[in-house]
């Protein structure tokens, strides 16, 4: 059962939020790699929806993934690498929604499916965030819009991966 949207995991393991930290390494117990790899995929794609120039070559990375073929890509990582450099130095001064949603598509073409998961997963929850977040914060507004944001974005993908896992185990 996932957490109730909106709650923001209190003790993180490595950074990332213990209840999806264990869902992953089920997900990679049960399902394998294609599985992590699906769910990077999914999660950077909801960062990008809306943004087609973004969509291609997350299509490119699904055309690797799908073929198992790591020359691929390391080579898409190695070609996203100076974008990913400007988008960490600029990007996120500039547009931090944005670079961010780039970084989950990027987190997609690491060599190892556990990390490509965290990383494409952390980056798609800090595109809601700050895409919520206002500048200035509107005094009117009660809450925080960019948590609420990052724990709805961490819901869904508790949900993702329960529903992978109820799958990997019904044919285990």
């Amino acid at each position: 059962m996932s957490q109730p949207h909106g709650h923001i995991d209190p003790e993180p393991i490595n950074g990332l939020p213990a209840a999806l930290h264990i869902r992953l390494l089920q997900v990679q117990r049960w399902g394998g790699e294609s599985e992590l790899r699906e769910f990077a995929l999914w999660c950077a794609l909801s960062a990008i929806a809306g943004k087609p120039e973004m969509l291609s070559t997350l299509r490119s990375i699904r055309n690797a993934v799908q073929r198992r073929d790591d020359a691929a890509l390391a080579e898409l990582h190695i070609k996203l690498g100076g974008s990913a450099a400007s988008a960490g130095t600029i990007g996120m001064r500039v547009n931090p929604a944005g670079a961010s949603a780039f970084f989950a598509v990027f987190g997609c073409t690491f060599p190892d499916p556990f990390e490509t998961a965290v990383r494409a997963s952390r980056y798609a929850r800090e595109y809601f965030e700050y895409r919520e977040h206002k500048y200035p914060p509107s005094p009117s507004i009660t809450g925080d819009p960019a948590a609420e944001a990052h724990g709805e974005a961490l819901g869904r993908q508790l949900d993702y991966l329960d529903q992978q896992l109820n799958v990997s185990q019904r044919f285990a």
